[in-house]
């Protein structure tokens, strides 16, 4: 009998259920709110991965040019200038040297936003689809 009293003073360590289901509760809202979320921060980020890359291509066309005196016809003519395996392939218009066409793409969720022209006066780009 005394070591049932002992039992009962002592302050006891732990959470109650209704502290249990109060953070079971607030982390349910808060996974109901990330989690949608999350889908379109990762198509963003492939967005900019995508402009990267044809920001490079823009770099490379640049240092052809520098080289030959003249623009390539597309991707495969500045693959040594460009590090890494590209995703897609850049049709570039030979008189103005923009990017204006693509092909053989394998970007997931992203679409390409095609230049008004001929003549070019810009580049094309990729956008969110």
């Amino acid at each position: 009998m005394l070591y049932f009293r002992k039992w009962l003073c002592h302050y006891q360590k732990g959470f109650t259920l209704i502290e249990l289901l109060i953070v079971v509760a607030l982390l349910s809202v808060l996974s109901g709110v990330v989690i949608p979320n999350a889908n379109s921060f990762m198509e963003f980020s492939t967005v900019n991965v995508a402009n990267a890359e044809l920001a490079n291509v823009k770099t490379a066309l640049t240092g052809y040019y520098a080289e030959h005196n003249a623009w390539p016809t597309d991707t495969n003519d500045i693959s040594t200038l460009i590090a890494g395996t590209l995703r897609a392939r850049y049709i570039i218009d030979t008189e103005s040297g923009f990017v204006v066409a693509i092909s053989d793409v394998t970007w997931s969720r992203v679409s390409w936003s095609t230049p008004s022209g001929p003549p070019y006066t810009q580049h094309g780009e990729w956008i969110r689809q």
